[in-house]
């Protein structure tokens, strides 16, 4: 206290003693120092979140080493933790996926196919994301106020939710087709009957998930409203532009393609019936 620049009279430096005391016993020990750095934002905010990675950037003296803690860092580890992982959990899934169906169809195009599609319904979710809580439309609408940001968790949970309900439809529409196929051997004419056989299906269940899920973006919860709008978008969007229109229109170009398989795969694959 006698260091500072300004002269303060005695009786206030006898009151600022205790307090002095108390913030080195809290803030100090043997060898090691604490420092309190508040974020000017949110820390989970962009500019909370890179203020672990500046202060770890600052020199220090030889010999002294800096740990960083708090929420701004434990916001930063956490989703730099889940997304070094992320792209091991995509591949994990879409390979599997690949096989599985080229077991059931037979085919080598279809499961690749597949997969193509599906990407594309989980893309339009994550896109109706960024639109509706990371740039904020349609606030009043849902009744919430944008944080600027989405959740570092959304993109995994709808990935993995999306893509399984997605392919549930896919398996549907394409062993309608398959089995049509198997009958006639017409390509033309499995799409057609495949779609017809499976239309009623797949949109009584696309509805129905759509208006469970849509009930979600009437919570209090962003992130909770946040699944269920992007879950909505997704099936919704699968189960019209991509189920009706694209699937089917890709699987006339390619003609008898859609169900080639080389003979040397043919003998070593099981059959699953």
């Amino acid at each position: 206290l006698d260091a500072l620049p300004l002269p303060l009279p005695t009786a206030v430096k006898a009151a600022l003693l205790p307090a002095a005391g108390r913030l080195a016993a809290a803030s100090t020990a043997p060898g090691t120092v604490l420092y309190r750095v508040v974020p000017e934002g949110e820390p989970d905010m962009p500019a909370g979140r890179a203020l672990p990675a500046r202060i770890e950037a600052v020199p220090v003296p030889p010999g002294t080493t800096v740990y960083v803690a708090g929420l701004s860092a434990g916001v930063e580890h956490f989703v730099a933790s889940i997304y070094s992982r992320f792209p091991y959990v995509v591949l994990f899934v879409l390979v599997v996926t690949y096989l599985v169906l080229l077991v059931l169809f037979r085919s080598v195009l279809l499961p690749l196919k597949a997969v193509i599609v599906n990407t594309l319904s989980i893309l339009a979710s994550f896109g109706a994301l960024v639109f509706i809580f990371q740039w904020g439309n349609v606030e009043r609408l849902l009744d919430f106020r944008s944080p600027g940001y989405v959740d570092a968790t959304l993109p995994i949970v709808m990935f993995c939710t999306v893509f399984g309900v997605s392919m549930d439809y896919e398996v549907f529409l394409l062993s309608r087709m398959r089995e049509a196929w198997l009958e006639t051997g017409d390509n033309r004419a499995s799409v057609g009957i495949g779609l017809a056989r499976t239309g009623r299906i797949i949109t009584s269940a696309a509805l129905i998930i759509v208006i469970v899920a849509g009930a979600f973006a009437f919570t209090s919860v962003i992130v909770t409203k946040a699944i269920g709008v992007g879950l909505a978008v997704a099936i919704a969007v699968d189960a019209t532009i991509i189920r009706v229109l694209l699937v089917p229109a890709t699987m006339r170009l390619l003609g008898r393609a859609n169900w080639w398989l080389p003979g040397w795969l043919e003998r070593i694959l099981p059959r699953v019936e």
